[in-house]
């Protein structure tokens, strides 16, 4: 009888323990839902007075990349965008993959994105590579949100 209600005991607390992870895996989601909905946006950087470089995340995962020199807007760079990372402390930075290079963005909570780093996935002669290097914090540039 005893052996009996120990048994049960531990298949409840078994069964509770993974309605608990369940619930963490279902916050986790939701969190990178709003961080998502937060990266949608436009976002702009003013190289030193001679250009603007208009970065834009659509809803669709998307990404546009404008060069603004003296009024005139010249679109440069398309690509696509995606969180990375499942677990909270992963949850701040965005990468923006474009044909030959993944440039990882850090997010503030302000909105702002730094340009911290670059992986370079095709090389010279075109072959797919995985080449991830990080940006000196005096070459970071940082894209403020304008919308």
């Amino acid at each position: 009888m005893i052996k009996k209600n120990l048994i049960t005991i531990l298949i409840v607390l078994v069964a509770v323990g993974c309605g608990e992870a369940g619930y963490q895996i279902t916050s986790i989601g939701s969190e990178i839902g709003k961080l998502e909905e937060k990266i949608v946006g436009s976002y702009e950087d003013i190289d030193e007075g001679h250009f603007i470089h208009k970065l834009v995340f659509l809803e669709n995962g998307k990404t546009e990349s404008y060069m603004n020199i003296q009024g005139n807007e010249q679109p440069c760079k398309f690509g696509t965008w995606k969180i990375k990372g499942h677990r909270p402390y992963e949850l701040n930075s965005v990468h923006w993959i474009q044909e030959k290079e993944t440039a990882v963005l850090q997010i503030y909570p302000n909105g702002d994105l730094t340009k911290i780093g670059i992986i370079k996935t095709i090389n010279e002669l075109g072959e797919r590579i995985k080449e991830p290097k990080s940006i000196p914090k005096e070459d970071q540039r940082t894209y403020k949100k304008v919308k």
